[in-house]
């Protein structure tokens, strides 16, 4: 409960719209949605407020109304995370309708979503592309068989695999703003992106723990391969999927290699060695030209008081220390 309250605090700076026709709420969200209808679930007015976040990869948003009558119908393009925030929702996916409180909603694409809200309502949806799972799936877990029939559609707020999904959307809404002013990719941003697609395929799946075998030899190479390449990209985001491409394994038995190579996972690895190429560029940087702020932002590193935690706890003084050496 307490990242869906963070998370609920943290779209209160977010930009709304006020929409009094369900038509108005159809429109706005036909580019992330696609083809679903809306309406009042209660009585024949209608008032919400949607605050909407498209990205790269995903998309994130909020609606509040008095109420609401949802119906998606096949063919669907996405996966679908649907948080309650302090009302209960209903939804049915091809099944008796089941209620949603302290728990997550995850819907698929092969059946018809029906979601209901009464008074009140409020509820946070993040959209997903559906060829992009299945594929980060089949990465993720060395399997062929479609990630829908794994798949279920309540989520425990209490898990960890809730707490983990859950606590990436919260930190992916409320990425820093200073990403908005830059002109290089923004690094931060399209990480978190990977992590929430990660945490879903995890979630979505149960986090079943696959087995590939037959390449167990090749991974300290591939170890190898991926650490190459991820010192040569120290500038650039980076996602899981691309090491599993690169590296030629599928991502879990990477993470396994890592660990026991280095006692931490990839993005691990590559947020060490990105605070290394910091640390580097602070000693030869000319205070007066350049700034902590610009050399963290290059790295991806969005949020400086993190930032700065971080590499104090790894340097032992501050980056603006390292600065005016």
């Amino acid at each position: 409960m307490g990242q869906a309250n963070n998370l609920a605090k943290a779209m209160h700076s977010f930009l709304r719209h006020e929409l009094t026709d369900p038509d108005e709420l159809e429109d706005a969200l036909h580019p992330i949605v696609g083809e679903f209808r809306v309406r009042p679930a209660k009585g024949v007015k209608f008032h919400s407020m949607l605050a909407a976040k498209p990205m790269k990869k995903l998309s994130i948003f909020t609606v509040r109304a008095n109420s609401l009558d949802v119906n998606v119908e096949p063919p669907i393009s996405f996966f679908g995370i649907n948080i309650p925030l302090g009302r209960s929702l209903t939804v049915s996916q091809a099944s008796r309708p089941h209620e949603f409180l302290f728990d997550i909603n995850l819907t698929r694409p092969d059946r018809p979503i029906n979601l209901k809200q009464g008074d009140n309502c409020r509820v946070l949806a993040v959209i997903l592309d559906t060829k992009q799972i299945r594929e980060f799936d089949a990465r993720l877990n060395a399997t062929d068989r479609p990630i829908e029939n794994r798949m279920h559609s309540r989520l425990s707020i209490a898990s960890p695999l809730s707490d983990a999904l859950v606590g990436s959307i919260a930190r992916l809404w409320s990425a820093s703003p200073l990403a908005e002013h830059r002109t290089t990719p923004d690094i931060h941003t399209a990480e978190l992106e990977d992590e929430v697609i990660m945490n879903f395929v995890l979630a979505a799946a149960g986090d079943t723990h696959m087995t590939d075998q037959p390449r167990i030899q090749a991974i300290p190479q591939s170890i190898d391969i991926a650490e190459a390449y991820l010192c040569a990209h120290l500038n650039d985001p980076i996602s899981r999927a691309d090491l599993a491409d690169i590296s030629g394994v599928c991502i879990r038995t990477l993470s396994r290699g890592f660990m026991k190579r280095h006692g931490m996972g990839p993005m691990q690895f590559l947020k060490a060695r990105r605070l290394d190429a910091v640390y580097r560029e602070l000693l030869g940087a000319d205070p007066e030209s350049t700034s902590v702020t610009k050399i963290a932002l290059d790295y991806g590193f969005n949020h400086l008081s993190k930032f700065a935690s971080d590499y104090r706890q790894t340097f032992h003084e501050s980056p603006s220390v390292t600065l005016r050496t």
